[in-house]
């Protein structure tokens, strides 16, 4: 990853469940070189039983959409289930 146009990581991940399955979660910073700033960005890594790997990124436009779509992002989180 190239600084200032991927990410800077926040944290290294941390354990959480989605749904029943284990995930890592993290939470980083990113800068966009077309944007003045730079926006808090979310990703979710789940490990199915079967071993597929499902990854949820939660961006936005900006800080403040990410900030609003966290709600959509926490329910998908809660329900996330795999096939038997």
């Amino acid at each position: 990853m190239t600084p200032g146009t991927a990410a800077e990581a926040a944290a290294a991940g941390t354990a959480t469940k989605a749904g029943k399955l284990d995930a890592v979660e993290v939470t980083y910073v990113s800068a966009d070189p077309d944007l003045a700033e730079r926006k808090k960005e979310r990703a979710l890594a789940v490990a199915a039983p079967r071993g597929t790997v499902v990854v949820l990124d939660l961006g936005g436009m900006d800080t403040a959409e990410h900030e609003r779509m966290l709600p959509a992002f926490r329910l998908a989180l809660e329900t996330l289930r795999a096939r038997p």
